[in-house]
């Protein structure tokens, strides 16, 4: 299920944007995923919230968050109450995206191992054209695979 931000609550259920050229011509929003093995994720992606990355893993025996401002286990201690522990965050001089990029030429010459897929980048673009499918039926859910609209 997807709802789009305001300024964009009309969107087609087709992406509509330029390819990234312009991101303000891109849709901001939020999306529930349900997938298939039973695991949920929900998806804060809106443009009127403050620019940080955060992902937030939670399972039957702790937590993992890791994201620009974070990186810590929580987790019940000995006497069950909840400790946040820090985990390591690698140093690194690269941006994300100068880190991308020579890893994309890494793989170019056939060096390092694949981090994401084809099929992964598919995956992913399912998502995002069923959220706008989502949300210009109203945040009705959308059932995989996802046709074009």
């Amino acid at each position: 299920m997807g709802e789009l931000d305001d300024e964009h609550a009309a969107h087609p259920p087709r992406y509509a944007g330029d390819g990234g050229r312009d991101p303000a011509t891109d849709p901001g929003g939020s999306a529930y995923v349900h997938f298939e093995n039973g695991q949920r994720a929900f998806v804060s992606a809106s443009k009127g919230t403050l620019a940080n990355f955060e992902l937030d893993l939670v399972g039957e025996r702790g937590r993992i968050r890791l994201g620009t401002h974070v990186a810590e286990l929580v987790r019940p201690d000995e006497e069950g109450r909840l400790a946040a522990l820090p985990l390591h965050r690698p140093r690194t001089v690269r941006s994300d995206a100068v880190a991308a990029v020579a890893h994309l030429i890494d793989r170019v010459e056939g060096v390092g191992e694949e981090l994401s897929t084809g099929e992964d980048g598919r995956r992913v673009l399912s998502i995002l054209l069923a959220v706008l499918q989502s949300n210009a039926a109203g945040g009705q859910p959308v059932r995989f695979p996802v046709r074009d609209a």
